[in-house]
């Protein structure tokens, strides 16, 4: 039977079909209260396009970090599917062992980050995931969950710039600026925006990996295609988080 797996994060909403471990199909919406509010008909659209058969589901996993979209996205996979999804809690990953103060503060998308990377590759592994917010994620040489480390995505620097200032526009960054330096103001910050994230995530990446040794190290979340081409000593895999809270769901049994 297959699964229906969710990640429901700050920017994107995606629904992931799993079949045993493999990843069929998945649908992507922004994470916003317009397109939640029609949930159910993107979700019919889902079915009919893709041509699943809802009888062959069973069950499946939502992990949320946006509380107040959880419960409509749930009853609409019911209305949808007809079947009931299980939401992430600690439940699902009390096995997984974590070097942090309260485990109740680590978000779903990094419980479903380690449980890949434990999974797929073991330890030690580096995770860096671009979401809203990009978080890297070290599991050491015993799989262990050790700590990660945040810093502004994306969209929450141009946001930032956008909504803190009076003059600054917004923009969307889809490709890598060909400039470092901008000669008018929405090329100075593709620019600002690329290279500081670019450079972050190099210099934070080769700190780390001099310290604990990666086997391997992986590149995921929203905007990581932006940065997989100039980041060559990564494995980029789009699919990490759904892959992940299956696991999560698999382990729980």
């Amino acid at each position: 039977m297959k699964k229906l797996i969710v990640d429901i994060g700050n920017s994107i909403i995606s629904f992931g079909v799993f079949n045993e471990d493999k990843l069929e199909t998945r649908f992507d919406i922004p994470s916003n209260e317009t397109y939640v509010a029609h949930i159910k008909d993107q979700l019919a659209s889902f079915i009919k396009d893709k041509k699943l058969n809802t009888k062959e589901f069973d069950g499946g996993l939502i992990s949320s970090v946006v509380p107040m979209f959880t419960i409509s996205i749930k009853k609409a996979v019911k209305a949808t599917f007809g079947i009931d999804v299980s939401v992430l809690d600690e439940s699902f990953y009390e096995n997984i062992e974590m070097v942090v103060d309260d485990r109740k503060e680590v978000g779903g998308d990094i419980v479903a980050d380690v449980m890949a990377a434990k999974t797929i590759f073991g330890g030690p592994t580096l995770v860096i995931d671009l979401g809203t917010i990009t978080k890297n994620i070290v599991l050491d040489a015993n799989s262990k969950f050790i700590g990660v480390s945040f810093f502004p995505g994306v969209e929450a620097c141009i946001s930032a710039m956008r909504n803190n200032t009076a003059l600054l526009p917004g923009f969307e960054l889809d490709a890598k600026p060909e400039a470092l330096l901008g000669n008018n103001t929405i090329d100075a910050m593709k620019s600002g925006v690329f290279y500081a994230t670019f450079n972050g995530l190099k210099s934070l990446s080769e700190e780390l990996d001099s310290k604990y040794h990666f086997s391997h190290k992986v590149l995921t979340g929203g905007n990581a295609k932006l940065f997989a081409p100039y980041l060559k000593d990564f494995i980029f895999d789009e699919d990490f988080v759904l892959k992940g809270i299956n696991y999560l769901l698999k382990n729980r049994g």
